[in-house]
């Protein structure tokens, strides 16, 4: 099985990888995501407003992805996700 994700360097700093989507389980439906990453952060004119507006894009982020991915790779990109975080704080969560 060579289900690698593709990765293509797009040039001009455009990167783009195609990834699996989970298995419809039953009758449901596993919807295609596609998520962008072009906007440039806005200006705040305060910590709220730049809290919401992290929040938005977090919460955005996190729909596609659970309503998309399999559970095995949602599970070994939050370990990677709170490694990357916690490498900052001098502690490993376990990934593997």
């Amino acid at each position: 099985m060579n289900d690698k994700p593709v990765f293509s360097d797009l040039g001009r700093g455009k990167k783009q990888s195609i990834v699996c989507k989970a298995s419809p389980i039953g009758h449901d439906d596993i919807p295609d995501a596609e998520i962008l990453i072009v906007k440039t952060v806005p200006e705040f004119k305060d910590l709220p407003q730049a809290a919401e507006f992290y929040d938005n894009d977090a919460q955005d982020i996190f729909d596609r992805l659970t309503e998309s991915l399999p559970g095995g790779t949602l599970a070994r990109l939050t370990a990677k996700l709170l490694n990357h975080q916690a490498s900052k704080c001098y502690f490993k969560i376990q990934d593997k």
